[in-house]
């Protein structure tokens, strides 16, 4: 890996669907409980700008998006990991 291009921005384009199942694949992964330290803490913050992005494409509504993550944090259950 050449580390020099580790912040290089890549643009990517996806469907509002597409993101929707990438951001809940995430939370998904989130879940895991060696799922741990800097990578995690980064998926946490990509998963709350996919989270954004939906709302504001205007696939869901934030009420929408605050239920999902509502349902995710009781899946969590007993781990109590969530984005």
């Amino acid at each position: 890996m050449d580390i020099s291009k580790a912040t290089t921005l890549i643009d990517v384009r996806l469907s509002a669907l597409e993101w929707m199942c990438i951001h809940g694949n995430l939370c998904l992964a989130l879940r895991h409980p060696n799922n741990v330290g800097n990578p995690r803490e980064i998926t946490v913050s990509v998963a709350q700008v996919l989270a954004r992005v939906i709302v504001e494409s205007g696939l869901l509504t934030q009420a929408e998006m605050d239920n999902a993550h509502h349902v995710e944090l009781e899946a969590a259950g007993a781990t109590g990991r969530v984005s």
